[in-house]
């Protein structure tokens, strides 16, 4: 997979993005600045990529669209001129943490099931 740059936003590389990309398993290609600037990140793919293009496209919040300057099973990243990351990367501080305070690992984990209150006399509800 090619990631090409063309924001200017600080910290934001081709090369830091292909690594990215890496661990999410995809296999890491060529990085640089990008030919042309689109405003908005692109994801472009040649013939039989259709499938991984369409996850890739999903961490940028874009749709894939096939190109025949694309390879064959190739996927090709263009991080426009808007981007600024991708807050799934970016840990989130715990409302009222101090800034740089680490994020708490439980708070992105879905509820199991309805939120259980006291009862009013102090009790708590049988669960079977």
């Amino acid at each position: 997979m090619d990631v090409y740059n063309a924001s200017s936003a600080a910290g934001v590389t081709s090369a830091a993005e292909a690594k990215a990309l890496a661990g999410l398993g995809f296999k890491e290609g060529r990085t640089g600045p990008a030919a042309t600037r689109p405003k908005t990140t692109t994801v472009t793919y040649g013939k039989g990529a259709k499938e991984a293009a369409g996850q890739v496209a999903a961490r940028y919040g874009v749709t894939a669209t096939e190109s025949a300057a694309t390879a064959a099973d190739h996927v090709t990243v263009t991080l426009g001129t808007a981007f600024t990351g991708v807050a799934a990367d970016q840990p989130a501080a715990p409302a009222g943490a101090a800034p740089g305070a680490p994020a708490d690992p439980a708070a992105a984990l879905p509820m199991q099931g309805p939120a259980v209150d006291a009862q009013s006399d102090g009790g708590i509800p049988c669960v079977y």
